[in-house]
């Protein structure tokens, strides 16, 4: 994920997260990610395993391949939810939850990306639509970041 996706969600924290040491961005990263993980449906023992790992200061390597690859499968889920939904289905509940899950996914997938700003770039990003509210994540990112 770019500065400028993240610029066109929330562009208050680009300067925040440059200035922040690599220590504090994760501090950041790893609430956010919290956060989005807590929301109903993300019973995945392997998003929580890659989690635990994430918080234990894992980057990178096995746990990050699996878990971009699960959030590829959640996002197939949301896309056919998504054409179900303009084809006049009624799963407008599924399909915000499936979305929601695979947003949630991605942005445990850019936490575990070893470049600190990088990975807090992506995570912002996907969390701000895991949690359909960038405020919150906005005021996550701040806290942490003190």
């Amino acid at each position: 994920m770019t500065a400028a996706a993240l610029g066109r969600v929330l562009p208050d924290l680009l300067r925040p997260l440059a200035e922040a040491s690599g220590v504090a961005r994760r501090r950041a990263v790893i609430a956010v990610v919290g956060v989005a993980l807590a929301r109903p449906g993300l019973s995945d023992a392997r998003l929580h395993d890659a989690f635990a790992e994430l918080c234990n200061g894992q980057t990178g390597g096995e746990a990050r391949d699996e878990i971009i690859a699960l959030a590829e499968q959640f996002d197939v889920i949301a896309f056919d939810l998504q054409h179900r939904l303009e084809q006049g289905e009624d799963v407008g509940a599924e399909f915000y939850a499936a979305f929601a899950r695979a947003r949630a996914a991605a942005a445990l997938a850019a936490a575990l990306e070893p470049d600190s700003l990088q990975s807090a770039y992506g995570v912002l990003h996907e969390a701000a639509y895991a949690l359909e509210n960038p405020g919150v994540v906005r005021d996550i990112v701040l806290r942490a970041l003190r």
